[in-house]
């Protein structure tokens, strides 16, 4: 189940699933052996990473239409599963892979073009990973910037 909540100029939306990063771009050249033409490669180093931007992308576009091409503010919550082996006394925060900025790579990407025109419109960022007892998540929230 996915939660909305929209205001004037900023939407509040909730993607159930285990949040993926954007990890390190890995980049080849092929050639065309017939024609010698080459064309550049690049694939993600997370193969998860595709299937988790579509959910995150759809989930999106489903949210009542807004759009910004103003300065907007992010916010990120990323609710992350324990593992079993660890308990929370030992490690109450999650202060191991997946990387708070990998993660926020890959929402800021798949959010792009569909509540703001570029990434250099998000003037502040807020982000936060956490452990939950429930199913994973990121919680997204995008607002017009207003002093």
């Amino acid at each position: 189940m996915n939660t909305v909540n929209l205001v004037m100029n900023a939407v509040e939306f909730t993607v159930y699933g285990t949040p993926q990063p954007k990890g390190s771009a890995r980049a080849f050249v092929l050639r065309n052996k017939v024609t010698g033409a080459t064309r550049a490669i690049v694939t993600s180093a997370n193969p998860k990473l595709k299937t988790w931007a579509e959910t995150v992308r759809n989930v999106a576009q489903q949210q009542p239409r807004w759009y910004s091409t103003e300065a907007v503010v992010v916010t990120l919550w990323f609710g992350l599963q324990r593992p079993a082996s660890v308990s929370a006394k030992k490690r109450p925060f999650p202060v191991v892979t997946p990387d708070l900025d990998k993660l926020v790579r890959a929402a800021m990407d798949t959010l792009t073009g569909v509540f703001f025109k570029d990434d250099a419109q998000v003037v502040s960022i807020r982000a936060r990973k956490h452990y939950v007892e429930a199913a994973p998540y990121v919680s997204v929230a995008v607002q017009e910037f207003k002093e």
